[in-house]
């Protein structure tokens, strides 16, 4: 690949080349562009107009000193970038920022580096991982919906739900028992009626038992009812022996007074005549004697009244008749009404003696215990209700715990991190080793270490070391094999040997930048199919 830099920075102009998979070098002496380099290279392979830490507005900064135009180009592949436009012309590389240098996962806070290191490592779990995790827990029937949720709202949010089903659960819980949860507390939680034969025994048993305790309590009480309102009744019925008493006394006057007036008037009945029969008299053709029919049978007709006395005679008969019958009805009322009182009269001896021979229930005894009896049925039923639900929001307590911490940054996330993390410190160790220098690694906590001690208590060249490790193992992981290393000259000599030789070995195509002080110092790279450059006033000369 061929460049070319004009008016960038300290580099007024520039033409270098950097054989794929060998190494170009610039060196000389400080302030003479050889960061400039790296930089408009960095920019023209990432695609980004811009060094990442010059923003815009600050434009007249990347201008070479006294110019007005700058650019940078590329033969293969053809690209170019213009400034002050901030113009790119052809496709890009889109090599990224961490492998070309641009930027370092050392100079990341913890939240960004954990980001960078998901992104870069594919450590993003995916539904194998979740559905595997969860079947750990024996939760896997939950997977789909789970990952639907992880799909649409991110692990972050789908975390932040799930803690909050959480508290709604163990408010839920807290109602039911009417006590502050805790995962001991809930797990050796009993209501405070129950007992040891709850343990065998079934919601569906126990309402049955309540209903047959109920229905006792029902047919004690209807019972207690009847045999009250029975003694009500018969103490009523023998209240009332004076008034039949007293009433049939009556009656049996009252009575008396139609009875002696029809004997008078059946008496006077028979007293009088008995009228004519069967029509008027009729003379015998004989004897003229007068014949009248009665009985069917002719006889001499009794001629001793006239018929005045005849007439008056059947109007008294007719008028005894009348009153006879009128007294009858008023006799046979009144007889019907006597019967009626002389059983009524009997009824209410019958429950005289009756009422004698009933022991009042006073106590209700037996009413009493019907109750205590349905009580305890229901108090059981409700304290294995009350377990059973608490038992059942435990339950789903644990399991949104169990969700949680998988949901959680310190869960299947970190989890799948650190599987990638053990892989990446493999790959690191393989680049330690052939550079000849001190392990660099990552911990699970995301601290970049050298010999496992943190940077911070390291030296600026081990620092160093641990930068170009870490940029050359992104771009092994991303397949871009492209770095830019600039400030070479921090470490010595064995040190700058190691880096050229895990260069080589990976065939990376690298872009290097070293400090040297005198241009004879220049190593000739030429022999192992690399570049060498001198810079020196912004100028290049091989």
């Amino acid at each position: 690949m061929k460049i070319k830099i004009q008016n960038f920075r300290g580099i007024s102009n520039a033409e270098i080349e950097i054989p794929k998979g060998g190494i170009c070098l610039i060196g000389g002496l400080n302030y003479q562009g050889k960061t400039s380099i790296a930089q408009a290279v960095g920019c023209l392979v990432s695609g980004n107009t811009l060094p990442l830490n010059i923003e815009k507005s600050q434009i007249q900064y990347i201008l070479h000193e006294g110019t007005t135009r700058g650019s940078v180009e590329s033969d293969n592949p053809r690209v170019k970038i213009s400034w002050p436009q901030c113009h790119i012309e052809g496709t890009s590389a889109g090599l990224s920022a961490t492998a070309t240098g641009m930027e370092s996962v050392l100079d990341m806070d913890v939240k960004t580096r954990a980001k960078f290191l998901n992104e870069i490592l594919h450590a993003e779990p995916e539904f194998s991982d979740l559905e595997l995790k969860l079947k750990e827990s024996g939760l896997n029937s939950l997977t789909e919906s789970l990952w639907k949720n992880i799909q649409g709202l991110g692990w972050d949010s789908t975390y932040s739900k799930a803690k909050e089903t959480g508290a709604k659960l163990k408010g839920g819980w807290e109602e039911i028992t009417g006590d502050n949860y805790g995962s001991a507390k809930a797990a050796n939680w009993i209501p405070d009626n129950w007992d040891a034969t709850l343990d065998a025994a079934t919601e569906a048993d126990l309402k049955a038992r309540v209903d047959q305790a109920r229905e006792f309590v029902e047919a004690s009480i209807a019972h207690a009812a009847v045999s009250q309102e029975q003694v009500g009744r018969l103490k009523s019925a023998a209240d009332s022996i004076p008034g039949y008493m007293e009433e049939l006394m009556k009656v049996g006057q009252k009575l008396e007074e139609p009875e002696n007036q029809i004997k008078i008037i059946s008496k006077r009945f028979e007293s009088l005549p008995r009228p004519k029969e069967d029509g008027e008299c009729q003379p015998c053709p004989k004897c003229h004697a007068l014949l009248r029919v009665s009985g069917g049978k002719i006889v001499v007709a009794d001629t001793s009244l006239t018929k005045e006395a005849q007439k008056k005679v059947a109007e008294d008969r007719a008028a005894c008749s009348k009153k006879l019958d009128e007294l009858e009805k008023e006799r046979q009322h009144l007889l019907t009404h006597k019967i009626d009182l002389e059983r009524k009269f009997a009824n209410a001896k019958d429950a005289r003696e009756q009422l004698a021979n009933v022991k009042p229930e006073k106590d209700e005894s037996g009413t009493n215990d019907a109750k205590q009896r349905f009580a305890l049925a229901e108090s059981r039923l409700k304290a294995y209700q009350k377990k059973t639900a608490a038992e059942a929001k435990s339950k789903s307590i644990a399991t949104n715990q169990v969700l949680c911490a998988i949901l959680g940054p310190e869960g299947l996330r970190k989890e799948k991190l650190q599987t990638k993390l053990l892989r990446l410190n493999n790959g690191l160790k393989n680049i330690c080793d052939i550079g000849r220098w001190g392990l660099v690694g990552i911990g699970f906590d995301l601290d970049v270490t050298y010999r496992g001690m943190p940077l911070s208590l390291r030296s600026r060249s081990e620092e160093y070391l641990s930068r170009v490790t870490l940029q050359i193992a992104f771009s092994l992981l991303l397949n871009q094999k492209f770095v830019i290393i600039d400030g070479l000259d921090i470490l010595d000599k064995r040190g700058r040997n190691g880096l050229f030789s895990v260069i080589m070995k990976y065939q990376i195509t690298a872009l290097v930048c070293s400090t040297i002080y005198d241009k004879k110092d220049l190593p000739d790279l030429s022999k192992i199919g690399g570049r060498s450059y001198w810079v020196e006033g912004g100028c290049i000369s091989g």
